[in-house]
């Protein structure tokens, strides 16, 4: 991947530990060196499976976009005036026959 597809706060597929997984770019660092009179981009990562935090010193290590994480589905719906929950006898009205 080029330097210019790498964002902070995106999510990746990469090389870790030998492994292809899931990273999310917590960080973007230049880092200066003055023995070359060069810098280089070191970058911030968090493995998502195992949720611990790397350093790329390359981007060899990316191998390309992902999806990010899964949303969560909405807590348990609370029934309104309208609606009646069948299972709950609370919500029926009982009525006496004569």
């Amino acid at each position: 991947m080029k330097r210019s597809e790498i964002e902070v706060g995106g999510y990746y597929l990469a090389k870790v530990q030998g492994k292809a997984t899931r990273v999310r770019v917590e960080a973007i660092r230049r880092i200066f060196m003055a023995s070359i009179h060069m810098g280089h981009d070191v970058f911030d990562v968090i493995d998502l499976t195992t949720k611990e935090h790397t350093t790329f010193h390359t981007l060899q290590r990316f191998r390309g976009h992902a999806r990010g994480p899964a949303k969560r589905a909405a807590g348990p719906r609370c029934p309104t005036g309208d609606e009646v929950d069948p299972l709950r006898p609370s919500d029926y009205v009982y009525a006496e026959i004569e």
